[in-house]
């Protein structure tokens, strides 16, 4: 929701399309999840992208974030934060602010959960767990994929992508991977103190 925030990206790095100084190689983005439940302008930031996404099909990349996720969405607001949920209610009245909800997380569904870039750089919001997995594995799960599915799908892999920070696997947090902790410091509450940073010792 920190539309501003975007438009001075937009604005230092050149919007969708846009030309990069003389090389004409046309400006595109990543944008890698958690659009709402974030900001007071989840609405606009959401909409934006999703415009860019209409006009520059090819430059423009959104991957599914674990807020783009509707039990996500109601918890934040039940915890006293401004969830997509109340932020569509408030922006469009009760009925038709659910209606909106329920149309925005139809497309959230069947975003994509990885992005690969020049076919080198993976791009995903959460963490790879053990790694035991293929990109045809991720393209061989049904869509839509509903937020009741995100925990068992694939094992816990879907999972691990939209949330966890690098993971090892155990049978536990195969099973149930919503209590795996993290590898480095994190405000989560159930991640301790199990590794100092991100890095070169997690990429090794």
């Amino acid at each position: 929701g920190q539309f501003r925030d975007m438009l001075l990206l937009f604005h230092f790095f050149g919007r969708p399309g846009q030309e990069e100084g003389t090389d004409d190689v046309p400006v595109s983005y990543v944008f890698n999840g958690d659009w709402v439940d974030r900001g007071a302008h989840q609405l606009e930031v959401v909409t934006l992208l999703f415009a860019f996404k209409v006009v520059y099909p090819d430059l423009v990349w959104l991957n599914r974030g674990n807020h783009e996720d509707r039990n996500q969405n109601l918890k934040t607001t039940s915890q006293g934060g401004k969830g997509f949920d109340k932020a569509c209610e408030d922006a469009f009245g009760a009925a038709s602010g659910r209606m909106l909800f329920n149309r925005f997380h139809q497309v959230f569904g069947w975003l994509p959960l990885v992005a690969r870039v020049d076919r080198r750089v993976l791009v995903l919001h959460g963490g790879i767990g053990d790694g035991n997995w293929t990109l045809d594995m991720l393209r061989s799960v049904k869509r839509p994929l509903a937020s009741d599915d995100l925990v068992n799908e694939l094992n816990g892999v879907v999972y691990n992508i939209l949330w966890s920070d690098p993971v090892q696997h155990t049978d536990v947090n195969r099973t149930m991977p919503q209590l795996a902790f993290g590898a480095h410091k994190s405000h989560r509450s159930k991640h301790t103190d199990v590794m100092k940073v991100f890095g070169r010792d997690i990429t090794e």
